[in-house]
């Protein structure tokens, strides 16, 4: 089935309707939404990761408003998918006025905009309804929801709903609460039924339990890692719901701060994938990297891909390498990175060579540490 990845550019201020219209959006299987406030996270290089984000849309939903018009990432954005757009790209630009913004000022983001249609919403699920529909009509795509066929076989269990209704999306206070009472539920064994029972509300129909459900796990990775076993994570990331593989992925990230060995190498191999949703990709990979420090064999997960016979996996694990040489260059052995580019070269692979490239300035510039701090008789 066809997938399409949507872009959504907004004003900081028009924040919770964007937020609105991911959480509407990702009922849909048919549509992968980014959002800027997800993505973009303390320490992470903001035009980089828009960029990124840019990079592999179809579709660009543009929401206007006063406070979009004053915006200078907006304009970048903008920018940025007219011009994939004039490069012969395939990708849909979607606009909706948002806001008391006459259609006159909408030029001053970019004049290009009035050649196409720009219809009015309000900033509310009304909206959003709109928008869903809009995206549906342009692009072909059927509007099946991630909901269908688990209603029925589903159990509810009304102590679940009542911990997590207060849950909101993208609250991580909200979530506090209700972490700390699952926690306060371990027994003297270390077991948790609730725990266990909130687990499978990740699997709820009704979405807005689900993702209270969600946060409330990951909320709970740094309070309680002892509850997150490989077969719990294991079972997540089999999930067909991306959303559930992505809160594994999650969890892999946040163990592999402060807890690395807890980390299941062959799940988080599983889902940093280059071919995964992106919001799967990204943290399982970061998980890799952040514990290459500790278990330095997991640098071979990347090496190996750079042979992958798809052009994108190598890539992947090219930036990924990249990333590694920017914040420890002194874990990577430069004569393994020389091998590496010199292989790509031979091969013709202009950007997974690039990247690599730039890992190998940085790395040999750098003394190189081996995994131990003492020898024998050290």
């Amino acid at each position: 089935m066809k997938r399409s990845h949507l872009f959504i550019s907004h004003a900081s201020e028009d924040r919770l309707f964007a937020e609105l219209l991911v959480s509407k959006i990702r009922e849909h299987k048919t549509i992968r939404p980014w959002i800027d406030t997800e993505h973009i996270v303390t320490g992470v290089n903001m035009l980089a990761a828009l960029r990124e984000g840019l990079s592999s849309m179809d579709i660009f939903l543009i929401l206007i408003s006063q406070a979009s018009i004053r915006s200078g990432w907006v304009e970048e954005e903008v920018q940025c998918a007219l011009r994939k757009q004039i490069e012969g790209e395939s990708l849909l630009i979607i606009p909706f006025i948002i806001d008391s913004t006459a259609l006159k000022e909408v030029e001053a983001l970019h004049p290009f905009l009035l050649n196409r249609r720009v219809d009015r919403i309000t900033a509310d699920p009304d909206g959003a309804s709109v928008v869903i529909q809009a995206i549906h009509m342009a692009t072909g795509l059927p509007e099946e929801k991630t909901s269908s066929g688990r209603a029925s076989a589903f159990q509810r269990d009304p102590a679940i709903e009542q911990l997590v209704k207060g849950v909101g999306l993208g609250n991580w206070d909200s979530a506090l609460g209700p972490a700390f009472a699952v926690l306060a539920a371990t027994d003297e064994g270390g077991g948790n039924a609730l725990f266990r029972r909130l687990a499978k509300y990740q699997e709820c129909p009704d979405e807005d339990l689900a993702w209270g459900a969600r946060i409330t796990m990951e909320t709970l990775v740094d309070l309680a890692p002892d509850l997150f076993d490989r077969a719990l994570l294991l079972s997540m990331s089999q999930s067909s719901d991306f959303s559930v593989r992505g809160s594994a992925a999650s969890i892999c990230l946040v163990l592999a701060q402060f807890a690395p060995d807890r980390v299941p190498l062959d799940v988080a191999m599983k889902l940093a994938t280059h071919d995964e949703d992106w919001y799967v990709t990204e943290p399982a990979t970061a998980a890799l990297k952040s514990i290459c420090k500790a278990r330095r064999n997991v640098l071979y997960f990347f090496f190996t891909n750079l042979q992958h016979p798809e052009p994108q996996a190598r890539a992947h694990a090219a930036r990924a390498l990249r990333g590694i040489a920017a914040k420890e260059p002194q874990i990577l052995d430069p004569d393994r990175l020389f091998r590496a580019l010199s292989d790509l070269r031979r091969n013709g692979d202009r950007e997974a060579e690039q990247y690599i490239a730039e890992a190998y300035q940085k790395v040999r510039a750098t003394e190189h540490e081996s995994g131990y701090k003492y020898g024998l008789g050290g």
